[in-house]
């Protein structure tokens, strides 16, 4: 944890947890054995112990409430542990501080982090007073010492160091690595205090008794939590009745329930490290209603304990995570404008894909929400203000100015993707083409289509983001009658000629539906966590004769084939050819033209292949290519373009 609202979502979480715990455990109250009582708070040990995700909440969205309150509370504040525009992270459950504090924010989280220093300052302190107490104690009388040997003799139980000491109460466990008994100055408890005590030595439960003190400490600012460690505390002890019980007999058992009774206002110890039999008188009337229902359970009901267990282990570890919709991201008044802030800040974009989809469906729709998702988190001030401006000038709550290229966007036309290539950095380049409408054609009674298209970048920053890089480009074309912009060129001269090569990608995501009556419309909700639904492969290839510099000419054709390589170094073998043979094949691509009046000495090929399903991460373009050329079915030339 490094502020305070981390440790709000830490602290809330395990108290629903606990409550949930609670409940449980009060329907089973009379069905289930106190194994199995005091065994399921181990469930809230291991949600304690697995960082808190932001983006889960244990039955309610509390990560997503936290978040809004955090955003409200900090942008009027200039903190050094939190940001109102910067999301929350997985909490661990230990505090910490590595910055001094500045606003009302931080030292709260200061204070809060001191008193968990000062509460396990405490516990220790108590603990090492407690020792120095009995180490000063003295040794057993030979009644007592033959009383302790009789009941671990008699029961199989280990023996431990006995002291009597002034000023205690009742008989308890100071330790788990070298327990001593502590035992009031000239008594001689009975059997079964004894016997209690001893199974707490067996079972580590002081050991265990140091754990949910550190928890405690965690959460001393918590009284909810108190009162669960309280319950924790006497579900150990109940366990340990009812460890005592399934070794007594008849009378014994109803013996030790009195013995119980005339101890519920004893003094007992409170220090971290020590287990007693006396632990106050609520706790203990608790307890002589669980030896009332005692009962020796079934083997079978072992399992059935452990299920229940796991599976509320299970609920409390997953969670549930809060899903994004539409109307989550557009918000319609002021008033819902920092909830939506706050969705996109916990559920950022997932895949690259994913970020294109929302950032372009931002651009089309105007929604500065939208964008948000797929921006770096210091955009969204700027975004958050243009939004409020907006609000002020009667738009709804999620509009920003997409720019004036975008003014007039064909929204149901959506957008295309090209060039989706990694820069090698961690970064990748891409361009969005959306089509636009342009000025109104009479004769043809419509508007007339355009284009525009826009460089960007997507890289890592709490997810994946979109920032555009280059101008816009602007086209009075449809998107299919413009020159696709290429990924790379390959270009080489030789002996009879030169050879281009082009490359291109075009990508889509699935954003179709239907409506009434069937009709397909473009999906403009957004996709944080898209896959590729399909990628087209372009090549385009050009080989220039040169005609007026070679000194020798061919007579009837000349042909191009050109094979894709995965490596400038791959073996590869060209296909016998012939005049008049033309081809494109998922391995190659070839092209003939006559040699004529009209030929111009230039051969243009190209085609493109595409796949579906291709997931979240831009294709593999090939490296090298092998090219070919043929004159009259001689082979005169090949290139190599790498």
């Amino acid at each position: 944890m490094g502020n305070i609202w981390q440790f709000l979502i830490f602290t809330l979480t395990i108290s629903i947890s606990a409550g949930f715990i609670l409940i449980i455990k009060r329907i089973l109250e009379d069905k289930l054995s106190p194994r199995w009582q005091y065994g399921v708070w181990a469930a809230l040990v291991l949600r304690t112990f697995v960082p808190i995700s932001i983006k889960q909440g244990v039955f309610v969205p509390l990560p997503l409430w936290i978040e809004m309150l955090k955003s409200f509370c900090e942008k009027n504040l200039v903190s050094e542990f939190s940001s109102a525009f910067v999301p929350l992270e997985n909490a661990w459950f230990l505090p910490a501080l590595f910055e001094i504090p500045k606003s009302v924010t931080d030292w709260f989280f200061a204070v809060y982090a001191g008193g968990v220093i000062v509460s396990l300052l405490w516990y220790a302190f108590s603990y090492v007073r407690l020792r120095v107490i009995l180490k000063k104690g003295d040794v057993p009388s030979e009644a007592l010492q033959e009383a302790a040997d009789r009941v671990a003799e008699k029961y199989g139980l280990k023996m431990c160091r006995i002291v009597e000491a002034e000023g205690i109460g009742s008989a308890f466990v100071c330790g788990s690595i070298k327990p001593i008994l502590a035992v009031p100055k000239g008594t001689v408890p009975d059997d079964k205090i004894i016997l209690h005590e001893l199974l707490h030595v067996k079972y580590h439960d002081a050991l265990q008794s140091v754990l949910w003190s550190i928890l405690r400490a965690l959460h001393w600012c918590n009284p909810f939590m108190h009162y669960v460690f309280d319950r924790i505390s006497n579900d150990m002890e109940s366990l340990c009745d009812q460890r005592v019980l399934e070794r007594l007999e008849g009378e014994e058992r109803r013996e030790y329930g009195v013995i119980l009774l005339d101890m519920a206002n004893d003094r007992y110890a409170r220090a971290a490290g020590t287990t007693s039999i006396s632990n106050g008188g609520k706790n203990i009337a608790r307890r002589i209603e669980a030896i009332v229902r005692f009962k020796k359970y079934p083997r079978g009901m072992a399992l059935v304990s452990l299920c229940i267990v796991v599976f509320t282990a299970s609920i409390l570890l997953s969670g549930s995570s809060y899903t994004v919709s539409q109307q989550d991201l557009m918000p319609v008044w002021e008033n819902e404008l920092d909830r939506s802030m706050a969705v996109v800040r916990i559920n950022r974009c997932g895949t690259i894909p994913g970020a294109l989809d929302t950032y372009a469906k931002g651009l089309i729709l105007e929604n500065g929400v939208y964008l948000a998702a797929a921006s770096p988190l210091d955009a969204h001030d700027e975004l958050m203000a243009e939004m409020l401006k907006s609000c002020e000038d009667g738009w709804v709550a999620y509009h920003v100015e997409s720019g004036a290229e975008l003014d007039y966007v064909d929204k149901d036309s959506g957008y295309t993707l090209y060039n989706v290539v990694s820069n090698g950095d961690g970064t990748y380049s891409a361009v969005i083409a959306i089509s636009t409408y342009g000025e109104y054609d009479e004769e043809m009674g419509e508007y007339n289509s355009g284009t525009v298209l826009i460089p960007v970048t997507v890289y890592q920053n709490n997810g994946w983001v979109v920032e555009e890089t280059g101008e816009r480009q602007i086209f009075d074309r449809e998107v299919n009658d413009i020159d696709l912009p290429l990924v790379n060129v390959f270009e080489v001269q030789g002996e009879y000629g030169s050879v281009t090569l082009g490359q291109s990608l075009e990508y889509e995501i699935y954003n179709t539906g239907t409506s009434g009556w069937n009709q397909d419309y473009f999906d403009e909700a957004p996709k944080l966590n898209a896959e590729f639904s399909y990628v087209m492969i372009w090549n385009r290839h050009v080989y220039d004769m040169n005609t007026k510099t070679t000194a020798a000419e061919p007579e009837n054709y000349v042909g191009m084939e050109v094979v894709p390589l995965d490596d400038a170094e791959d073996k590869y073998e060209f296909t016998e050819i012939g005049a008049g043979k033309g081809a494109v094949s998922g391995e190659y691509s070839y092209q003939s033209e006559w040699v004529d009046g009209s030929f111009n000495g230039i051969i243009k090929t190209g085609g493109g292949g595409g796949w579906g399903s291709v997931g979240i991460d831009p294709v593999e373009l090939p490296n090298a290519y092998a090219v070919q050329i043929v004159w009259d079915d001689v082979a005169v030339e090949e290139f190599l373009l790498a």
